[in-house]
């Protein structure tokens, strides 16, 4: 975002209960086709290149800091009830933990190898785009 300064605002979200990357972008309508050109672009490029062993530890962190932190919010304890109970999970926060530290690079290639391109979204404002 900061390079090429095409975008507002930029995130992926992983829906781990469907298995779906979303990547969402607020962009100017002029700059839309630039923008997703180089979105695709770095998504190959993490797809053919994989990622860093630091680059899994610092994800690794930032998980386990996320998690840890919404064991004090309500809305992500009720979600998270919620799930175990709809998917019979008895999963615990401490096995999660578990389970992400022995998570590997070469794990990480194979779940990446698996990403394919499914929608493009355009969503845009009335008169005053």
């Amino acid at each position: 975002r900061e390079k090429e300064g095409l975008c507002y605002d930029i995130s992926s979200n992983y829906d781990f209960y469907k298995g779906v990357l979303m990547i969402s972008s607020g962009v100017d309508l002029k700059q839309q086709d630039k923008a997703l050109d180089a979105i695709q672009l770095l998504v190959t490029k993490m797809i053919t290149e994989g990622i860093t062993e630091e680059e899994l530890l610092h994800a690794k962190a930032y998980y386990t800091h996320q998690i840890k932190n919404s064991l004090d919010n309500q809305s992500f304890l009720t979600k998270r009830a919620f799930i175990r109970e709809l998917l019979s999970q008895d999963e615990t926060i401490e096995e999660r933990l578990i389970a992400l530290n022995k998570v590997t690079v070469d794990e990480i290639q194979q779940l990446l190898n698996k990403i394919k391109l499914d929608t493009i979204y355009v969503l845009h404002g009335g008169q005053n785009d």
